[in-house]
This record gives C-alpha cells, sequence and structure tokens, in this order.
C-alpha cells in the first residue's frame, strides 16, 4: 500500500503559514532582483576594454595591406587607419564604449579596402 507524501510543514501546524510566507518572500525577492542583475552585467561588459575589436581591425588592416589595398584603395585604408588611431586614443582615456565603436568602424572600413582591392586588382 503506497502512502501519499505530504509536506512536512503540513504537519506543523503553527509553521504552515509562515513557511509559504518565506518562501513567498524569497521568490518575490529573488524575482524583483533579476533586472537589477542583468543591468549590473550589462554595465559591466560595456566598461571591458575592447580587446577583441581592436584585435579584429589590427587584423582586418594587415589583410587589407596584403592585399595591396594602399595601392588600390588607399582611401578605405586611410580611412581604417584613422578609425584605428582614434580607438586607440579612447582606449587611452577609459572611454570604451567610443573606442569599441571606432574599431568596429575601422575593420568595416579595412574590410572594404580588401574588397575593393582584390576586385581592383582582377
Amino acid at each position: 500500500m503506497t502512502m501519499p507524501i505530504r509536506s512536512c510543514d503540513s504537519n506543523l501546524p503553527h509553521l504552515e503559514g509562515s513557511t509559504r510566507d518565506g518562501t513567498r518572500l524569497w521568490m518575490e525577492t529573488t524575482i524583483r532582483m533579476i533586472p537589477l542583475l542583468f543591468a549590473m552585467a550589462l554595465v559591466a561588459c560595456a566598461s571591458m576594454p575592447p580587446a577583441q575589436e581592436m584585435s579584429d581591425a589590427r587584423q582586418a588592416i594587415h589583410a587589407a595591406r596584403e592585399a595591396h589595398a594602399e595601392r588600390h584603395a588607399s582611401q578605405y585604408l586611410d580611412q581604417a587607419e584613422t578609425f584605428l588611431e582614434q580607438a586607440a586614443r579612447d582606449l587611452e582615456h577609459g572611454e570604451y564604449e567610443r573606442a569599441r565603436r571606432y574599431a568596429t568602424a575601422a575593420k568595416a572600413a579595412a574590410i572594404s579596402a580588401r574588397d575593393h582591392a582584390l576586385a581592383t586588382a582582377q
């Protein structure tokens, strides 16, 4: 014969309401904390130096140079280098989000330089 499973606090009438209230309070507090924790995580990510973006931009500029962009697409390559220089200045001053945007723009300009150089060379 199987016995029904009963919760522990159902045997203790004096704790029945307080345990449920405590659980409810804990859940409500936890739910309220989720947006705060999410916001803190976003701020932490935004305040990190854009090391990956800077590296990506440098690699894209290197690839553009290997495709002879200085000869076939110098305006795009110059723009990429200017953006990367600005990103480096912003990085030095702790303007990480601005540096991230310039590094991303540098990568895009370098990719355009490479693509244009390859298309022109053919």
